[in-house]
């Protein structure tokens, strides 16, 4: 789940459900403020390190990183862009599922993406710099991937397609073109489920929208205090629904997003 404060002109990415979400995407188009505008003629002399501020800034710097090739696996096992606790964490929400280890992958290489996503939109504030330009063309490499693994849908992955393109093209016929491209890309990586599989795996995602939605409804009812000191709780109710759902035997091959 990602949430948006556009009204600072930031967006903050809270990786929780494993899934953009079409508001989501739509939020990453929206909030740059720019739709198909032009990016900034003038690039500031800016680097990566002065958009990674906030408590999160280590982990920010880390997914960069990773997001340039493959981290560090280190003694304990765990990639080198996560803290010790938050590999534990993953690991123990993991533990029940049947794939255990290929979803703490999975997961762990969306998160990856998440952090690279939000360190993209930070940057914001510097301007079309070489660096943001960089980032850009590895989250959308990457793009494809998050559509194959059903954590995101079609247009959600086309939207953040566009928003990325836009931010990066001064030319309106070039952006046209790489959206296109993009676009192609997205509908080889979709899942092409057969009746059967297409019936499984609307009922899975049917349970599983019902949950999210009860779950959201009750966080969103709380005063904006309550859900401040209640973010984490909300993000791990989520992730315990969809994994309730997705690990169980009817739903383990669906997916989830």
């Amino acid at each position: 789940m990602i949430s948006y404060d556009t009204s600072a002109r930031k967006t903050w990415v809270v990786a929780g459900s494993i899934a953009l979400g079409l508001a989501v995407a739509a939020g990453v188009w929206w909030s740059m403020g720019r739709g198909g505008d032009a990016p900034d003629a003038v690039e500031p002399q800016a680097s990566a390190a002065s958009a990674m501020t906030g408590p999160h800034s280590d982990q920010l710097k880390r997914a960069a990183a990773a997001l340039q090739g493959q981290p560090e696996i280190l003694p304990d096992g765990r990639p080198s862009d996560f803290e010790a606790d938050e590999w534990k964490t993953l690991k123990e929400a993991m533990a029940q599922n049947p794939n255990a280890e290929k979803e703490l992958l999975r997961v762990a290489d969306y998160l990856r993406y998440q952090r690279g996503l939000e360190l993209w939109q930070n940057m914001a504030e510097q301007g079309n710099t070489p660096e943001r330009r960089k980032l850009a063309e590895k989250l959308l490499e990457g793009l494809p991937q998050r559509l194959s693994n059903a954590e995101v849908t079609f247009a959600e992955g086309l939207m953040v397609c566009a928003a990325l393109i836009n931010e990066m093209e001064a030319s309106e016929s070039l952006r046209n073109q790489r959206i296109e491209q993009c676009k192609v890309r997205l509908e080889q990586a979709s899942p092409k489920p057969t009746s059967e599989e297409a019936e499984r795996d609307a009922a899975c995602l049917a349970d599983w929208e019902r949950r999210k939605a009860a779950i959201t409804a009750d966080f969103y009812n709380k005063s904006p205090a309550e859900r401040a000191a209640g973010q984490k709780q909300f993000e791990a109710e989520l992730e315990k629904a969809r994994l309730e759902i997705y690990g169980s035997p009817a739903c383990s091959d669906a997916g989830g997003s």
